[in-house]
Order: C-alpha cells, then sequence, then structure tokens
C-alpha cells in the first residue's frame, strides 16, 4: 500500500505493482521437450540453497522437481543448462499445471494473507529501488 499521507492525498486508493519479467531466447534449432523432472545443482551464487525461477517455480538444491515442457525445454536451451540435471526417464511421468495470465494484485493479496514478506522494490531492500 502507499504509506505516504501526501501520496494518499493524490492518489486515493490507486494500487501499483512491479513485476519483473524474465526473458529468454530459444535457439532457432531448439528441440521442444516434454515435462520431465530436474534437479538444481545449487551451484549459482547467491542461489546456493534454492532458485526462484517466477512467483510460482522453485527449485531448491538437490531437490527433484517436475517441471512443465515449456520450462525443461527453456533451461535446457539457456545458459544455466549445466546448473540442472534432466531426467529424460521422467517425461511422461511428470505432470505440472501452469497459471497464466494471473493478476499480479492478486498474487500480493495472497502473500499478504499468507503473511509472506511483500519487497518494497524490484530491486529488493539491500540495493533499493530500481
Amino acid at each position: 500500500g502507499i504509506d505516504r499521507e501526501d501520496f494518499k492525498r493524490v492518489l486515493g486508493d490507486a494500487q501499483f505493482c512491479s513485476a519483473t519479467y524474465r526473458l529468454f531466447k530459444l535457439p532457432v534449432d531448439y528441440k521442444k521437450y516434454g515435462g520431465g523432472k530436474v534437479i538444481y545443482n545449487g551451484q549459482l551464487p547467491g542461489h546456493e540453497e534454492e532458485f526462484q525461477m517466477d512467483h510460482l517455480t522453485s527449485l531448491r538444491a538437490e531437490n527433484p522437481t517436475c517441471l512443465s515442457g515449456e520450462l525443461v525445454t527453456l533451461l535446457r536451451a539457456s545458459r544455466l543448462a549445466e546448473e540442472f540435471e534432466f531426467d529424460p526417464s521422467a517425461e511422461t511421468v511428470c505432470c505440472v499445471k501452469v497459471t497464466e495470465g494471473e493478476n499480479p494484485f492478486d498474487v500480493i493479496q495472497q502473500k499478504r494473507e499468507k503473511g509472506e514478506k511483500i519487497e518494497s522494490a524490484c530491486c529488493g531492500p539491500k540495493i533499493g529501488c530500481c
């Protein structure tokens, strides 16, 4: 919410949400994979315990995680591929439901209701505002 009273007078009950999109460009000749089990090795600096792919997908180090075919394809084609182990035998048994078009205001509200921390800026508290 808006904390400063002078801003509240001008903005009323306006809401603001900042979203960061992580975009990946797949090579022209990429192979499309089915969903499968992926294990993150925990070697990315600053992400030794967990790699947060997006607000719905978190990969804990050394923990098998089922991902959709879209995410498996993206990770295999990315510069991050060597940070993951891909289990091709799980392609036919791994199932993931993906939420598309999710309202960012709803995501923030759900986090508030669960008591989860919501960063005040996209850069996080140590760096400050973007």
